[in-house]
């Protein structure tokens, strides 16, 4: 049954609430294993881990069909094609798993760990777990019920923290990581099954798979587009500079995408269903896209203020020396997230819309781009320069697809100017703050600091609401119509 624009608009802001509480956890998760684990494995460790998911990553994006996306996309009915989705997903891993396991040699070579040839075919499993997953989970994201996908989330850094500490004591540091992503996948994939009621069964008619290609066909080209793009910088570090390099550069770009990849999850997981649901409806469209707008622009500058302001002193107090090189990388990596935060939200729009070509050209872009500058900065700058370089490919990408977003939608850019002053008064305040605290009082322990920094978003917050308040711009809209909704 249809839902009208209303409905969609709560269902929107209920599952936004859950994605939002379901990244918060994680990445609190994420992080709190990582300080532990970081005193107890080096980088270099994580780097091969880096390595070794490169592979499965490239091989699993390279044979994904787009049909889940397609049926999320699709206003018709689609439970005849869910058995023969899930059918061809689980031959598919099986296969990647099987040519894991041939070129794991030669892929050890490539990245410079010719001794972790078996780790590198242990981690054919991965995919093996994710290909079982039950279909009936895209019923989680089409009807727009990001709950069910907060507690399928919830066990997987649990089950990663878990397993990586009590393996670290038995075996070695890699064979840990690996064991503890391992537990990661197939957790999430077992808790499908409890949360769908939908079993599926084993279906071979995949030519009635036909009518999804059309859709799905742009999806994978954009798919594969994409992860190129994500791994490319990656890639190339590996083989020009060794796993600690790696290591360093990975956990750099992990923590500067902690907001971007809340908007990543907030703009596909939820905003693709839901402007699919009102495509036809422009001005719809371009009231969730203001709204994703709001959202990103809220998030996106205080973190890159926080990350530039307390960087250097955050990291030497909750890190061991190996990881201090990794506080240069990470500012620049964060200006180029801040900038991704904006591409993403656009995506949304041009798949929900029918125009997944426009999404693919923009990675496409950044592609190009992004190997350019890596080929001429990073032999001389290193990881430094693979930051210089991810910051020109998404400036440039930010061109082409705000010009197509607007083209699209008909959205007017000056409507956005009074948002974008509101977050920069008040993210200046919050930053001139932390700078204030840092010279005056400095590091004394970290609960001190945590309360400090908790305080002075608090204030932050604060001024967000005022702008609102008192002159009526800023997203404190937004933020109200969310917390009418958590009320």
């Amino acid at each position: 049954m249809a839902l009208s624009n209303t409905e969609v608009y709560k269902r929107t802001i209920n599952s936004s609430l859950w994605m939002t509480a379901d990244i918060l956890i994680q990445r609190i998760l994420g992080v709190v294993s990582f300080l532990i684990l970081s005193r107890l494995i080096l980088p270099e460790a994580y780097g091969i881990m880096a390595s070794v998911t490169i592979v499965i990553g490239f091989l699993n994006t390279i044979s994904q069909t787009g049909f889940e996306a397609a049926l999320i996309q699709s206003n018709d009915e689609i439970k005849d094609y869910l058995n023969k989705v899930w059918t061809l997903n689980i031959i598919k891993s099986i296969g990647i798993f099987l040519i894991i396991w041939l070129i794991a040699p030669f892929a050890a070579k490539f990245f410079n760990v010719e001794g972790y040839v078996d780790v590198i075919r242990f981690s054919g499993l991965f995919v093996m777990a994710e290909g079982f997953s039950n279909i009936g989970h895209v019923y989680f994201s089409k009807d727009i019920n990001f709950k069910m996908i907060f507690f399928r989330d919830l066990g997987m850094p649990i089950a990663y923290m878990i397993t990586a500490l009590i393996g670290v004591q038995f075996i070695s540091p890699v064979l840990a990581l690996a064991s503890a992503t391992l537990a990661s996948y197939s957790w999430a994939t077992i808790s499908t099954y409890f949360l769908s009621p939908y079993r599926p069964r084993l279906d071979f008619h995949f030519h009635k798979l036909r009518k999804l290609f059309k859709y799905s066909s742009w999806v994978i080209g954009s798919n594969l587009a994409n992860y190129i793009n994500s791994a490319i910088d990656s890639t190339f570090l590996a083989h020009l500079l060794g796993p600690q390099k790696l290591g360093i550069y990975s956990k750099a770009r992990d923590f500067s995408v902690i907001p971007s990849s809340y908007i990543s999850q907030i703009a596909n997981k939820i905003g693709f269903p839901s402007i699919s649901k009102v495509q036809a409806d422009k001005e719809s469209v371009r009231n969730a896209l203001s709204k994703l707008f709001d959202i990103t622009i809220l998030i996106s500058l205080p973190f890159l203020a926080f990350i530039f302001t307390q960087a250097n002193n955050l990291i030497s107090l909750v890190l061991e020396a190996e990881w201090l090189d990794i506080v240069f990388p990470l500012k620049f990596l964060m200006i180029a997230m801040t900038i991704r935060g904006f591409i993403i939200i656009t995506y949304p729009v041009f798949n929900g819309m029918g125009k997944p070509r426009i999404y693919f050209n923009s990675i496409l872009i950044q592609i190009i781009s992004v190997f350019i500058g890596l080929w001429f900065m990073a032999p001389k700058y290193g990881i430094s320069g693979a930051a210089y370089a991810i910051i020109i490919s998404t400036s440039l990408c930010f061109i082409y697809t705000t010009f197509n977003a607007v083209k699209l939608t008909d959205l007017k850019l000056r409507t956005l100017i009074p948002c974008t002053f509101a977050v920069c008064i008040a993210t200046l305040v919050a930053g001139l703050l932390s700078v204030a605290y840092n010279r005056a009082i400095g590091f004394g322990n970290i609960f001190e600091y945590a309360v400090a920094m908790v305080g002075i978003g608090i204030i932050y917050i604060a001024i967000i609401f005022m702008m609102w308040k008192v002159f009526k711009i800023g997203p404190g809209e937004t933020l109200r119509s969310i917390l009418q909704n958590i009320i």
